[in-house]
């Protein structure tokens, strides 16, 4: 996990040791849209999870455009957030 920092040059670790996780956490922006997003969309990701990736990134250009602000672009993170497959 920790080498996820090296590559990414951003996020930290984040432990839930009552439920054995280990979270790699990006919160700012500008790292997400220009650092995690670019590589990930050159190495994609298969299976179930893809159409999650799919619903991050238009969250993240939600935000990006500011449209969070609005009760419709609050809205829509809320349905794409509904159907995420944690």
């Amino acid at each position: 996990m920790k080498k996820f920092i090296a590559i990414f040059d951003c996020g930290i670790i984040e432990l839930n040791l009552a439920r054995s996780i280990v979270y790699f956490v990006v919160t700012k922006l500008q790292d997400i849209t220009d650092k995690v997003i670019p590589f990930l969309d050159k190495s994609p990701i298969k299976g179930i999870k893809a159409s999650d990736y799919a619903d991050f990134k238009k969250v993240a250009e939600l935000i990006t455009k500011k449209d969070h602000l609005t009760e419709k672009g609050t809205n829509e993170i809320k349905r794409i957030k509904s159907n995420l497959n944690f």
